[in-house]
């Protein structure tokens, strides 16, 4: 395991595991966080 990892939330794809395995989440208000060096998938859903 890994002491923090950075993931994007989709659906739930980050809040819903956390909330299952009992560990924190945090999604921060979009644009907070730069994405400088982060590979999009897509530029919105």
């Amino acid at each position: 395991l890994v002491p923090f990892a950075i993931g994007s939330e989709t659906a739930g794809s980050i809040t819903y595991p956390a909330a299952r395995c009992g560990v924190t989440a945090i999604r921060p208000t979009f644009g907070m966080i730069g994405r400088t060096g982060v590979m999009s998938i897509s530029e919105s859903l």
